[in-house]
């Protein structure tokens, strides 16, 4: 999806492609940073990042190469370890955004 926003961004803007990749890549940086911060991303006519950090309780075995799932059993040394947070990333769409997705899709359940 990168790679096609960057190459749209530089048609629509005549930029050289290079350039529009290294403004994209360090746009997103920066929201990274900031939601790692726990600070909003607001984004006029588009939207709001919100991060929220929440306890965990859920015990993970972390499993070595060679065992990617479940169904195969831990491969020996394997580790128990406890996640004590979970990290969410939450998006609220704008009034713009909203209307616009209205106009081409018709009205959401969340208008209901």
């Amino acid at each position: 999806m990168k790679p096609d926003l960057d190459r749209l961004v530089a048609m629509d803007t005549g930029l050289p492609l290079k350039k529009v990749r290294s403004v994209t890549g360090s746009f997103l940086s920066r929201i990274m940073v900031f939601l790692t911060d726990q600070e909003d991303v607001h984004l006029d006519g588009f939207g709001q990042f919100h991060m929220t950090v929440t306890r965990g309780n859920n015990n993970v075995t972390v499993l070595r190469k060679g065992y990617p799932n479940k169904k195969n059993p831990p491969a020996p040394g394997a580790v128990r370890m406890r996640i004590n947070r979970h990290f969410r990333v939450s998006f609220s769409k704008s009034v713009v955004f909203k209307r616009i997705l209205r106009e081409k899709y018709g009205p959401s359940i969340e208008e209901a």
